[in-house]
C-alpha cells in the first residue's frame, strides 16, 4: 500500500512531467531544434563513430556513472512523464517525452544521456527517427530494439549528486 506522502510525491512528479511535457511538445512544434538542444546536455561529439554505436549496443556495459540515485526514481520518473502523457490531450511522440524526462533527471541529478537516432533500413515511415533516454545503459523512455538504429546526436549530463551533509 502507497502511503500518503509517496501519493502526493507522486502527483507532484506527474505534475512537473505535465509542465515538462508542455514546453518540450511547443519547442518541437514551434522553436528550431539548434536554438534549444544545449538544453538536453553536452552533444558528445564522437557517439556516432562506429566504436562507440559497438560499444552503446553490449549489454550490461554502463555509458554513465549511474551515482547514488535508486532505480526506483529513474523508474519512476519514467512512468510519470509516460502517465502524463496519457493524460495530455493530444500525442506526444518520442522526442518531447526524451526532453522532458532528460530535464526531469537533470533537476534530480541523474546522469543520462539522451540519443536521437535514424532507423537503418526505413528512411521514411513514422519509425524513421526516434529518441531514448538511457541511465545506465538501460533505456528508461523510448524503447526501442537499438540495434535498428544509428545514432545521430547523443546528448549526455553528468551533473553530480548533491553532497549530503
Amino acid at each position: 500500500m502507497i502511503s500518503t506522502s509517496q501519493t502526493w510525491k507522486l502527483r507532484g512528479y506527474v505534475g512537473v512531467s505535465v509542465a515538462a511535457l508542455l514546453v518540450a511538445r511547443g519547442l518541437v512544434a514551434f522553436v528550431p531544434f539548434v536554438h534549444w538542444r544545449a538544453t538536453l546536455g553536452r552533444l558528445v561529439p564522437d557517439a556516432v563513430s562506429p566504436q562507440s554505436m559497438l560499444s552503446a549496443a553490449a549489454p550490461g556495459m554502463p555509458l554513465v556513472d549511474p551515482g547514488p540515485h535508486p532505480s526506483e526514481l529513474r523508474s519512476t520518473l519514467a512512468r510519470c512523464v509516460e502517465h502524463a502523457a496519457d493524460r495530455l490531450p493530444g500525442h506526444y511522440k518520442c522526442l518531447p517525452k526524451a526532453a522532458a524526462l532528460q530535464w526531469m533527471l537533470r533537476a534530480w541529478r541523474v546522469p543520462s544521456k539522451l540519443v536521437i537516432a535514424f532507423h537503418v533500413t526505413d528512411r521514411t515511415g513514422p519509425d524513421a527517427y526516434h529518441a531514448w533516454v538511457e541511465v545506465d545503459g538501460a533505456m528508461i523512455i523510448g524503447q526501442c530494439d537499438r540495434t535498428a538504429y544509428r545514432p545521430i546526436m547523443v546528448f549526455e549530463q553528468t551533473r553530480k549528486p548533491r553532497s549530503v551533509l
